[in-house]
């Protein structure tokens, strides 16, 4: 998959469910050899109670 096409997605916590963030909002650490994508670091989003 291109970066382009992972801009638009939505990063859903696999445990329980709950949306993180767009892709497009997010910071990528990606390795420089392979072009594999490390880590993925989403900003982070305050609610009411923080």
């Amino acid at each position: 998959m291109r970066l382009n096409e992972l801009v638009g997605k939505e990063m859903v916590n696999i445990y329980d469910g709950l949306r993180m963030g767009t892709v497009g909002d997010s910071d990528m650490l990606i390795d420089e050899k392979t072009g594999q994508i490390i880590s993925i670091i989403l900003p982070n989003r305050g609610n009411a109670f923080n």
